[in-house]
């Protein structure tokens, strides 16, 4: 897209940091508005199906500036507007798909629900990565003899799945319509107070996340980057297009690896438990970031680390998430995994900001590699942090007493 747009370098960091920002802002802001939302059909749904809506209208728009013939300026303005709508609907739809799994999930069951996610989640990312790697949109176009590319392929697939995973969601998920009286009361406020009453377990929960996405954000942002000028050279040998194929190729490995990690992950916890895994695969991602100062010369070698770092992709995309979901009643669901969310954007913005931006952009430009190493020491920290986790069947659930008074229908069941 910035072949088309021509964004400068500074323009292209600040609307990066949007993400981060509107899941700091519209997660938390729709959990704590949809815990105690009054509707027959469900807390939950009625935000996905907001949330499709607008991401098929900014996708519409921003596909449709492949075509438009505009001035440069009228096209940055509307990509911006568009891509802050995506970030925001995205956020919308996403926390809403998680706070269902905690509100209809039973507790011995929650880890089970979040590690599909993340099976569902990695094979969307094989499958995108693998066409945008093998370039199966610029060759049916050049088969074809139409404007078909890359781009081009992956909106059209993205918006037929995005449709059909709403459908499903919102008219075949069952909720519980919420019936209790708890009283209206500022979402901003609730969010406050609910950050003031943090209870340990679930605050050592959401600052292990938060290192762990400060660690994996370096190779989210910059992956790409990585495989193009600190392995293929691509600023010395012109092999610019070799390594981001590579990249792709990569992205798709480690999704592999968290798809076919997802079906380990339950009998490995079963056995360990959900700390010692969680432990465990910050020891790996240290192992997979830190030797990446002297591998680049073998392609292979960076693909392989690169790909086994799904490992702890899996554990830090499902186990937070099934632990805030056993230790909180479901009337706190959607208040605390959206004051998760803000904890895991502020690690983001944190890498973001100094792995990235600082030690990334200035002190080694057009280098990659020494940011990993460094989140390799995020990580060690992370690791450390695990032996203070207590998970949910050891805790139990955690009431707060104005919800034990809150006579509501949104009760777990006993299994599904």
């Amino acid at each position: 897209m910035n072949d088309v747009i021509k964004f400068e370098a500074y323009q292209s960091q600040i609307i990066w940091y949007f993400g981060p920002i509107c899941g700091f802002c519209i997660q938390p802001f729709v959990g704590v508005v949809s815990d105690h939302l009054h509707f027959k059909y469900g807390r939950r749904r009625v935000f996905i199906l907001f949330g499709t809506i607008v991401l098929i209208i900014s996708y519409a728009f921003i596909f449709s500036l492949l075509f438009w013939n505009i001035s440069q300026t009228a096209k940055k303005v509307i990509f911006i507007i568009s891509y802050f709508l995506q970030y925001a609907s995205c956020n919308t739809m996403q926390g809403c798909a998680r706070f269902i799994v905690g509100d209809l999930v039973p507790e011995s069951q929650q880890m089970m629900a979040n590690t599909i996610i993340v099976f569902i989640n990695g094979f969307s990312s094989i499958f995108g990565n693998l066409m945008s790697g093998f370039k199966v949109g610029t060759l049916i176009g050049e088969k074809y003899g139409n404007s078909m590319d890359d781009t081009k392929l992956m909106f059209i697939i993205g918006m037929i799945f995005m449709f059909v995973g709403c459908i499903l969601t919102v008219f075949f998920v069952k909720e519980i319509p919420y019936t209790g009286n708890a009283p209206k009361e500022n979402p901003f406020k609730k969010l406050w107070n609910a950050l003031l009453h943090i209870q340990k377990p679930v605050l050592i929960i959401n600052l292990v996340c938060a290192m762990s996405w400060m660690t994996f954000w370096p190779v989210c942002m910059n992956l790409s980057g990585f495989m193009t000028n600190d392995v293929f050279k691509a600023h010395n040998l012109g092999t610019y297009e070799d390594g981001l194929r590579w990249g792709m190729i990569t992205w798709a490995a480690n999704a592999a690896v968290v798809v076919i990690f997802g079906f380990l992950l339950n009998p490995l916890m079963k056995c360990i438990g959900m700390k010692w895994t969680y432990m465990s695969s910050q020891v790996l991602a240290v192992i997979c970031l830190l030797p990446s100062n002297w591998i680049t010369s073998n392609k292979w070698a960076c693909l392989f680390l690169m790909a086994i770092l799904g490992c702890s992709t899996c554990c830090y995309s499902s186990i937070p998430y099934a632990l805030i979901g056993q230790l909180l009643p479901p009337t706190q669901v959607g208040t605390y995994m959206g004051l998760l969310n803000m904890f895991i954007v502020v690690g983001q913005l944190i890498s973001s900001i100094f792995l990235c931006t600082l030690v990334g952009g200035k002190v080694f430009p057009n280098q990659y590699k020494e940011t990993f190493s460094i989140a390799a020491g995020i990580a060690v920290v992370s690791c450390i942090s695990c032996l203070f986790i207590k998970d949910g069947k050891s805790e139990g659930v955690l009431e707060d007493e104005s919800d034990l008074e809150d006579d509501s229908s949104a009760d777990r069941p006993e299994s599904l």
